[in-house]
């Protein structure tokens, strides 16, 4: 066999690229993507047979080889549809001749990959071809778009009808079923939703893959691949193909333009991405709106609308099998009024089709059957109503009221009915607001979908909530009038979109809904509560010292009742469910289960500041008492004065939020401290999958060692998700920091934490600076800094209010590592003592939260030190956004240098 020469191949290599080339400045004139996609698979076609007929020729002499074997383009090669890097699909089909064609297959691979082109490839004969799609349906699916592009064109087409009539026509059902389930299970691995967003321009819910499903499905029942056949013979409605097209033609184009920027096969529309697409195309900016989230909506709504439609098409076109249509035959479905409910859909008798879409009272009957048995409205009933809606009085009737009002208090099934009525377009009547969510996203890292997704999961997240064994759980199941929790989900997130903050647009909008729903001014001043107010008890929890009595006082007396704090408690935790996975974690179920039970206490009639005081001297008493024997009755030697001293100099804080067996513990190696030394310890929860370090500091090194700690932590690439810090008596401090180890996957181990806390100690003592720790334990290099996704400023505000002892400092910046360093080393150099510091996201911009007090352990009141709190933070953070961490000054300040030890 003679090799190709290395000029021949250097040639096929420069026309590859002169391909990508010529469909670049196509696109870049504005030529259709869809035609650029069709004329690059053609183009490719016409440069691969050249290639084979050089391999064939080089192999033999005659033209035998195009006689033992074909080769077939299948999925995207096959469809003529090939954007600038996507793989080149081909079946090599071995006729079994000999081993010529083998020899031939292994040369024209080779070849292939050698002048830049990506194969997806396999190599059968007929028989084995055959039993692979019948076996794996990724491969099956792949054929269906197979059409002969070299050699024995009998071969391929006596493929194509063995195909057809064993692995589809035979088997009718099981290949519809497959083709379901594996674009379920790919549905899955993206998200379960086209309005996540961060979409795969090609496999998300709603991408181009459904319309690659459409033609699977409708060669299955129908034959054909092509969509315009389809509707011809009533597979598919007009405006469903309407949707299709002009769905797949801006996927395409999008697709395209991914490839092109990126240079290599790249179908994830990043957030970096969006910013792009939404500049270049010229998207402009509404009230309220950013450019890129004005494009991005028009994104969801196409992918939304596709996604229906492929949802629709498959159940109209589904294969009854034998057991459903003997069981269609012989079982008469129940009835409930008019409506027949059968396991997948409820209906009426087809003259009565038009009067149930005729009136939104008739219409909500229908939902209400559908929020008490489940399943759909059939199709034919979901057509009627979508082509009603417009026609119906603009009025809602007492009946129409109180008929959305049960739907609301049902439980199990009103985020699935709500999702219908949304689909339907009687949502928007009843509740006109939900017509600016519509596909509406937030352009910021925070949120996983969009604002109409958000607000459906949220729902389903409460009615999920009445199996919770935990206390959220049991608040909701508690909570007598579900209905009107389920409303305020409902409306809690429709201000977004606008100008002004969406709490306060949600508060007008939630008044204008209640009184169009004809609720009593008792519900309606709940519902109101709920909507502007959804926000403030994951910010009081995550932010604030709750153990601090006038925090519980104030936000008790905002509630007003404990009814109304249940359901507050439960639409928290169902909005935090509902924005992605992952944000709903033990440690935020706790602090907002300490918030609820605190502020129960108070609604009952209990007194906190007592309260308080009653559960600090029963701390101190049962610390004293455990400390003489010890938890498990061995002696620890610890004197009761010695214990009695300490507990006197702790704080408050530490006493009322630490457990007892916690503190006697930090007592105890506190007492085996040694002067001037510095012990690390920590353990793993294998629940919230976080790591607790627990830092013990001798007075030697104590003061700054929090910072000190801080850049530690950002320099082994560890998430701070909060810290306490604590002091005891000769300035020993006890520091716990809660983070997650994203170099672990799994338990973070014991060797694991005594490497943390060898660093820890190095950097306590002064030993290294944190540039010096981040380049010797970086990974892969240096990153540079990272750019911000939205465009929320850095906002430093200082609240001398909320605390009666302590001056708290919140701080709103994009997250990046070095924030917490640099925060906490600046206020150290100012003169001030970090309390108790938190971490809390808001949007896309994390809110570090410190309560601080001066050298004298005073709250800062002087306006002037205020004033320079805010203006020295925000420009080390300045700093910190433009340079990135590990470039500032103070990441490579020296441990001696006067300047990190303070005023």
């Amino acid at each position: 066999m003679k090799a190709p020469s290395d000029s021949r191949l250097a040639r096929h290599r420069e026309r590859v690229d002169r391909l990508r080339e010529s469909m670049r400045e196509r696109f870049d004139q504005g030529v259709d993507a869809v035609e650029l996609v069709q004329s690059l698979a053609l183009q490719t076609d016409g440069f691969l047979v050249e290639l084979f007929d050089e391999a064939a020729e080089d192999i033999s002499s005659d033209d035998r080889l195009a006689g033992e074997g074909a080769i077939l383009a299948v999925g995207g090669s096959g469809r003529a549809e090939l954007s600038p890097w996507s793989d080149v699909d081909l079946l090599f089909l071995d006729g079994g001749h000999g081993a010529s064609f083998a020899e031939f297959t292994a040369r024209a691979v080779r070849d292939c990959w050698d002048v830049g082109l990506k194969l997806g490839h396999g190599v059968h004969t007929l028989d084995g071809t055959t039993a692979l799609a019948r076996s794996e349906i990724e491969f099956a699916t792949a054929a269906v778009e197979a059409r002969w592009l070299w050699g024995d064109r009998g071969l391929a087409e006596e493929f194509r009808q063995v195909f057809a009539r064993r692995v589809v026509a035979g088997r009718m059902s099981r290949f519809y079923r497959d083709c379901l389930e594996a674009r379920r299970d790919e549905w899955a691995r993206h998200g379960l939703s086209a309005s996540q967003l961060v979409p795969d321009v090609k496999r998300s819910p709603g991408g181009l893959r459904d319309v690659h499903l459409v033609r699977w499905l409708g060669f299955c029942r129908h034959g054909t691949t092509d969509i315009d056949e389809l509707v011809r013979r009533g597979a598919l409605l007009s405006r469903e193909r309407d949707v299709l097209i002009d769905g797949h033609r801006l996927l395409t184009g999008i697709r395209v333009d991914l490839h092109l920027e990126a240079g290599r096969a790249q179908d994830v529309l990043t957030r970096d991405e969006q910013l792009r697409l939404a500049e270049s195309r010229s998207v402009e900016a509404g009230a309220g709106q950013r450019s890129v989230e004005r494009f991005m909506q028009d994104y969801f709504r196409h992918t939304t609308e596709m996604a229906r439609v492929v949802e629709r098409f498959a159940a109209r076109n589904r294969p009854a099998r034998l057991l459903e249509k003997l069981a269609g035959w012989c079982r008469i479905p129940p009835r409930v009024g008019p409506f027949r409910i059968t396991r997948r859909a409820i209906d009426t008798d087809s003259e009565d089709r038009d009067r149930v879409a005729g009136s939104l009272e008739s219409t909500l009957a229908l939902f209400e059957a559908v929020a008490v048995h489940g399943g759909e409205p059939s199709l034919e009933l979901q057509d009627r109503i979508t082509e009603a809606v417009e026609s119906w009085d603009p009025e809602i009737t007492v009946e129409a009221r109180s008929r959305f009002l049960s739907i609301l208090g049902h439980t199990g099934r009103v985020g699935a009915t709500l999702r219908q009525m949304f689909h339907t377009r009687v949502l928007d009547h009843l509740v006109p607001a939900v017509t600016h969510a519509r596909c509406l996203m937030q352009f910021n890292q925070y949120h996983s979908f969009t604002v109409d997704e958000h607000t459906f999961r949220a729902v389903e997240a409460a009615e999920a909530l009445v199996d919770d064994p935990g206390p959220v759980g049991a608040a909701y199941r508690a909570i007598g009038r579900k209905d009107l929790l389920h409303l305020a989900l409902l409306l809690h997130d429709l201000g977004k979109g606008f100008d002004e903050n969406h709490s306060e647009v949600g508060k007008r909008l939630a008044l204008d809904t209640a009184r169009r729903l004809g609720l009593d001014e008792s519900d309606t001043g709940r519902v109101v509560f709920l909507v502007h107010r959804h926000l403030v008890m994951e910010q009081l929890a995550t932010r604030r010292d709750i153990s601090e009595p006038g925090v519980v006082i104030e936000f008790s007396h905002q509630v007003g009742s404990p009814q109304t704090l249940r359901m507050l408690f439960a639409l928290t935790a169902a909005d935090i469910i509902a924005v992605g996975p992952g944000k709903w974690t033990d440690w935020k179920a706790d602090l907002l289960t300490e918030l609820f039970d605190r502020s129960l206490l108070v609604l009952g009639g209990e007194r906190p500041s007592f309260q308080l005081q009653e559960r600090l001297e029963s701390i101190r008493n049962s610390v004293l008492e455990r400390s003489a024997t010890g938890s498990d009755g061995d002696d620890l030697g610890l004197e009761s004065d010695w214990v009695a001293g300490q507990l006197e100099g702790l704080s408050p804080q530490y006493l009322a939020s630490t457990p007892v067996e916690t503190i006697e513990d930090d007592l105890a190696a506190v007492s085996r401290l040694q002067a001037g030394s510095v012990h690390v310890d920590g353990f793993y929860h294998a629940e919230t999958g976080t790591l607790q370090l627990r830092v013990l500091v001798g007075g030697e090194h104590s003061e700054g060692c929090f910072h000190r700690i801080a850049g530690t932590l950002t320099a082994l690439r560890l998430e701070v998700l909060g810290a306490e810090i604590s002091t005891a008596l000769d300035d020993v401090a006890i520091d716990r920091f809660h983070v997650v180890d994203h170099d672990f996957d799994g338990p973070v181990t014991d060797f694991r934490i005594e490497e943390i806390g060898r660093v820890i100690c190095d950097a306590v003592r002064r030993n290294v600076t944190a540039r010096q720790l981040a380049e010797r334990h970086q990974v892969y290099g240096r990153a540079a800094a990272a750019g911000s996704v939205s465009d929320f400023p850095t906002r430093v505000v200082v609240d001398n209010q909320s605390s009666p002892t302590r001056t708290i400092v919140d701080v709103f910046a994009h997250d990046r590592p070095g924030l917490l360093y640099i925060i906490s080393r600046t206020l150290f150099q100012l003169g001030h003592s970090v309390e108790l510091a938190r971490i809390a996201t808001h949007v896309d911009q994390v809110v570090d939260v410190f309560y601080v007090v001066d050298r004298e352990g005073q709250k800062i009141l002087d306006g002037a030190r205020v004033e320079e709190i805010v203006e020295r933070l925000e420009s080390a953070i300045t700093q910190l956004e433009r340079q990135g961490f590990f470039e500032t000054d103070a990441a490579a300040t020296d441990p001696s240098d006067p300047g990190d030890q303070g005023k």
